[in-house]
């Protein structure tokens, strides 16, 4: 089901997920990404080790803010508040 989702659900989350950082330099892209995954295995490995429930895209999408805020700082993120408080048209 996971498979039949990813093909015939769309790419939405992908497209958000993609929208979330601001970072133009493919070099560091790369290495946002890299600690992103570092960061959400170990955090997968340790809450595993001690038995806590976790969720892995929870993991992934806080360890590519985490990241993207260490290398490019706070602005690099898109939190959506414009998106959130401003009326449909």
């Amino acid at each position: 089901m996971n498979f039949l989702g990813a093909v015939l659900g769309g790419s939405a989350v992908a497209f958000t997920l993609s929208s979330l950082l601001t970072i133009t330099s493919g070099v560091l892209m790369l290495q946002v990404l890299l600690a992103a995954l570092i960061a959400a295995a170990g955090w997968n490995i340790g809450a595993w080790y001690f038995g806590l429930p976790s969720s892995s895209t929870h993991a992934l999408i806080g360890g590519i803010m985490g990241a993207g805020i260490a290398a490019a700082g706070t602005g690099s993120i898109s939190w959506g508040v414009t998106e959130l408080l401003t009326p449909p048209a």
